[in-house]
């Protein structure tokens, strides 16, 4: 075997690196910059096929600037830094993504038995732009890799040329063609290779692009023993700066110095994008325009060689090597190693650039992390501010609700007892001044309920008791509660049923009915006298494929109607339609708005028609959940019973009454008194306690907010009582909010009365509860 097949037998990068398709970019670029990884050649076979020049450090960095992509068993291609570079990514962003992203270049294949001279690889390597062959073995498995540079070395050094183009111009070289005669210049390879693997080394240890410009002007101009080398860097406008220079003395230097010559042209650089080299040995006898010798006898020189440094397809800068004072034939070794210097300038650059750019990624990324760390942290806070703020909202919901309701109640309750004519007979202008004090009352009390269910709406604490309906007997209630209303202004009411028959529905009773009763209590109020109101209920299918059935109330009146443009306001909260309504008619414009949230709730719809001085149609639309049991009854009806309440046992019960406040006392103390019952009072909790152990009550009426110990603990101890477990606790409370009905029973009530309570309801739970124990 000859020695130059030897040669390039040794010059085979084996086991180079291997990727995937799934490989992540920032893996092979891991890859790139660690060219001194393990060798796995065996040492016997680096002994057999070494030679000179062919050195450890050349195949590592053979292993760290090709990575070879496989799905096995097939190879793909062969990955470099530029191809990750031309990758598209999505978003710019190839840190969290593979190499599949990336197009993978032709590439060519040889046997290693086919390794029989030395023009079949420079051949195979011209015609795939001098990217690295893939050398199989017999059975078509990898080997490893044959680069340009350590084939285009053994040609150098053997004296042979590899076949050849078309003439190059004047004062260029094509690419990879070194120009004939060629003189043997062995120390010239050995130069390179040392030149090759400190800029390699200097581009793995640093990647900076400065410290590699350095680091390669002054191991160039060393080995080609001329007076200057330079790189200045091309900007868009075609002018350029000098950036890295080694000169012969620091008094010719020309380094920061600005390059500006008019006969830089696109046309003029064209050449170099293909890869050529400029080689003027004497500008004397060179033909060149005269401002371009005129600029480079002002920089002080007479002989030139200049390569380019290409970027991501774009011209970076140049490579200069000059002689000052003397012409220079440059040989086509120089002229390679200049060449093969401008590429891994190239490289490193690209290497630099993609570094930085993935740098500035993780330190894009490292930020948005810390702000999203951030913003949680205030979202954190905000959180705890917010549940703050609705824990503060809703006690101070609860001390109006109770601050409201406990005078509400001495007032509603004296009115009641009054209208009875308990304390004595009444005439007949005292009776109508008490009932304008109860219509006052219990509207204010309206007002009162409106804005803390309106407020329980819209912190998402109202709840749906959905129970089977009977939508008849519901309707008639509601009716039943603006009769009078409607009667006083001598305003017709009716009902109407269009359609099949209504089952029994699921539905929050409590809370429809308080929707029927805000649309029918504004129908009334807006109806002038004579006029009429209608109330119908029907049953429709859904205009779509499905099944679907929808329950619909119509309140249509023959009132003063609204304006069209005001229509979009009525449903929200503390609006009214216009401020001569506001003058002329009371409320808080917090109906139609609770009417909203509660069919919202329900997952249905309201709308509103209405012509000025014609009338107005409210529409409820409900989806109908139908219920197989028919025979229902109001937990209310349940309770309180239908009929008046039966008259107390003959002998008197005693009722113990745990209240604080003392116009509440003398309002249920003195009704009770006036039913028949006995009463002892106990103004705190302490005292309830004492007072239920010494007397053992017939039933118990604990106010639950008072003072020194309050009801709910009061409850609590009492129940501990063996003698007291089976006596009925009815609470009252001016609290009235969500949980108030659960913290009660827990604590051992049988029954819950919100105030201001109703006395015939408070008289009929009593009966209940006496009797059935």
């Amino acid at each position: 075997m000859s020695a130059n097949i030897l040669k390039l037998r040794s010059a085979i990068t084996r086991n180079p690196k291997l990727i995937t398709p799934q490989t992540l970019v920032a893996e092979a670029i891991a890859h790139m910059g660690n060219p001194h990884e393990p060798c796995q050649v065996p040492q016997a076979d680096l002994n057999t096929y070494r030679v000179d020049f062919v050195t450890r450090e050349l195949h590592d960095e053979i292993r760290s600037r090709y990575l070879v992509v496989v799905d096995n068993p097939k190879i793909l291609g062969i990955l470099t830094a530029s191809d990750l570079l031309a990758c598209t990514y999505p978003d710019n962003d190839p840190t969290d993504h593979t190499i599949s992203h990336c197009v993978l270049q032709s590439f060519a294949t040889l046997a290693e038995s086919a390794l029989t001279n030395l023009y079949t690889p420079l051949n195979l390597l011209r015609q795939h732009q001098l990217r690295p062959i893939v050398i199989l073995d017999e059975h078509g498995q990898l080997v490893g890799l044959l680069s340009y540079e350590e084939v285009h070395a053994i040609a150098l050094a053997s004296q042979v040329q590899p076949s050849t183009g078309s003439p190059a111009s004047s004062n260029f070289i094509a690419k990879a063609e070194p120009q004939p005669p060629l003189s043997p210049n062995p120390s010239i390879a050995t130069q390179r290779n040392q030149v090759m693997n400190k800029i390699i080394a200097q581009v793995h240890s640093s990647l900076d692009v400065q410290t590699v410009l350095d680091t390669a002007v002054t191991e160039l101009r060393a080995v080609l023993e001329c007076d200057r080398v330079i790189t200045y860097q091309l900007r868009s406008d075609l002018t350029g700066k000098v950036i890295a220079e080694s000169v012969d003395h620091p008094s010719r230097s020309v380094l920061h110095s600005e390059v500006s010559d008019p006969c830089v042209t696109p046309e003029w650089l064209e050449p170099y994008l293909q890869g050529k080299v400029r080689i003027v040995n004497d500008i004397h006898e060179t033909e060149m325009t005269v401002c371009h010798q005129q600029m480079l006898v002002g920089f002080g020189i007479r002989s030139k060689m200049m390569v380019p440094i290409v970027v991501e397809g774009e011209i970076w800068g140049l490579l200069l090597a000059s002689e000052q004072d003397i012409p220079r034939q440059w040989q086509p070794a120089e002229v390679e190693l200049v060449r093969q210097l401008g590429v891994q300038v190239a490289i490193a650059i690209q290497q630099a650039h993609l570094v930085e750019q993935l740098h500035q990624q993780l330190t894009q990324r490292e930020q948005d992390q810390q702000l999203l760390t951030q913003r949680n942290q205030q979202l954190a806070i905000s959180n705890i501010e917010l549940a703050r703020a609705t824990r503060l909202k809703d006690e101070f919901l609860a001390n109006m609700s109770h601050e409201l309701r406990t005078p509400l109640n001495a007032i509603l309750g004296m009115t009641e007892s009054l209208v009875e004519q308990i304390f004595g007979p009444l005439n007949e202008q005292q009776i109508t001044s008490l009932n304008t004090i109860e219509r006052s009352g219990n509207h204010l009390l309206a007002l009162i309920d409106d804005i803390l269910d309106l407020a329980k709406v819209e912190a998402g604490a109202l709840s749906l008791e959905r129970v089977p309906t009977q939508i008849g007997p519901l309707c008639r209630s509601s009716l039943a509660f603006v009769k009078q209303l409607a009667n006083q202004k001598r305003i017709q009411l009716t009902e109407q049923r269009t359609g099949d028959s209504i089952p029994d529905l699921m539905l929050d009773e409590r809370r429809i009915r308080q929707v029927l009763i805000n649309l029918l209590n504004n129908a009334v109020k807006f109806t002038p006298e004579g006029g009429h109101v209608t109330l119908t209920i029907s049953l429709t299918k859904s205009t779509t494929e499905t099944d679907e059935y929808w329950l619909k109330f119509t309140v249509e009146d023959t009132g003063i109607g609204i304006e069209a443009n005001q229509l979009n306001r009525l449903f929200q909260p503390f609006v009214q339609v216009d401020t001569a309504l506001n003058r002329q008619y009371t409320g808080t414009g917090l109906g139609l708005a609770l009417v909203k949230r509660i069919v919202d709730l329900h997952g249905g719809e309201v709308s509103a028609t209405s012509q000025l001085n014609v009338g107005s149609c409210f529409t409820v639309e409900l989806p109908c959940t139908s219920s197989g049991d028919s025979q229902f009854m109001d937990s209310e009806t349940q309770r309180s019973g239908s009929g008046e309440p039966q008259s107390p046992q003959a002998v008197k019960p005693l009722i113990l009454l745990a209240e604080d406040n003392k116009d509440n006392i003398d309002v249920i103390q003195g009704y009770l008194a006036a039913k028949g019952y006995q009463v002892i009072i106990a103004k705190d909790g302490r005292e309830a306690i004492a007072l239920a152990q010494a007397q053992t009550p017939d039933l118990i009426l604990m106010d639950i907010q008072m003072p020194r110990m309050d009801g709910i603990e009061a409850m609590t101890k009492i129940r501990q009582d063996e003698t007291l477990q089976y006596t009925p606790i009815i609470a009252l409370t001016a609290l009235a909010m969500k949980g108030d009905l659960e913290r009660c029973v827990a604590a051992g009530a049988n029954d819950y009365l919100a105030k201001p309570v109703k006395l015939k309801q408070l008289i009929a739970t009593m009966q209940s509860l006496l009797t059935s124990g």
